[in-house]
């Protein structure tokens, strides 16, 4: 049965998605390349939807010029960041491309916050509690600590003047109180601690394994090594006593045919 239309632009479309994702062809180990395609995928993601959001925000507002541009601003800064991120990530230089993508999601969310009146910024900061998570699948411990200290710093910095702000933006607004920016800021800063105990038993874990596979080599190697020195030694006196054997027994014999007086 012929492929159908749809099923030849499918077919298409997975070819296309799969050659925007490929790492540079000098990146061989399948483990980082897998890694650098998931990079791709987030930075693609990434660009779609906040230029989809600025499109939605030119249509849809209808305020005054520096409002629009604080509405705008965080998204443009995160799209324009994640094209960035995602060329740096087709190159060798994919974990200064992630950084630069966390970057921009770590901005757009912080204007998300910033310009959202009331306990609906709240929303915001399940986005801003993913980003040590997402910083943990690509980075290291020391890289993604220093990330969630980032993020708990600035959200505190956003939620300290976002009242101020969004007064200025917004006739009625509602303020956020104390207790949903401890929440806030309790939130973001419990995900990034638990992210950060969880990569270090993982690399505690990592270090075990290695460890263990390293021991268990070497007991390899080492009765490889018995076995080669076994099998010299058995080869060395089996030719020993054959060179041995050949004089002696010429030896023996003329002794006793010296005992028995037969030699002249």
């Amino acid at each position: 049965m012929p492929p159908t239309t749809l099923t030849r632009l499918w077919q298409r479309l997975l070819q296309w998605l799969l050659a925007i994702t490929t790492p540079a062809a000098g990146i061989t180990h399948e483990d980082t390349r897998r890694r650098i395609r998931l990079i791709l995928a987030i930075d693609l993601v990434l660009v779609l939807a906040n230029g989809l959001a600025v499109l939605i925000l030119l249509a849809v507002l209808n305020e005054a010029p520096r409002t629009m541009l604080l509405y705008i601003l965080p998204s443009l800064l995160a799209m324009v960041m994640g094209i960035a991120g995602y060329g740096l990530a087709r190159t060798r230089r994919y974990v200064t491309g992630m950084q630069i993508t966390l970057a921009g999601l770590l901005l757009n969310s912080y204007g998300a916050v910033l310009v959202t009146p009331g306990p609906e910024a709240f929303n915001y900061t399940i986005v801003i509690g993913a980003i040590p998570l997402v910083s943990s699948l690509f980075l290291s411990v020391r890289r993604t600590a220093v990330i969630s200290a980032v993020v708990v710093a600035g959200l505190a910095l956003v939620l300290h003047f976002h009242d101020a702000l969004t007064r200025q933006m917004f006739e009625n607004y509602m303020p956020l109180d104390g207790f949903a920016r401890f929440i806030s800021l309790l939130t973001v800063s419990g995900v990034s601690g638990v992210v950060l105990i969880a990569m270090r038993l993982r690399d505690l874990l990592e270090q075990d394994r290695l460890r263990a596979q390293e021991k268990a080599l070497a007991e390899e190697m080492r009765a490889e090594a018995y076995k080669s020195a076994d099998q010299v030694k058995t080869v060395f006196f089996a030719s020993l006593s054959h060179e041995l054997r050949t004089p002696l027994n010429a030896v023996i014999n003329f002794t006793r045919l010296v005992t028995d007086g037969h030699a002249g």
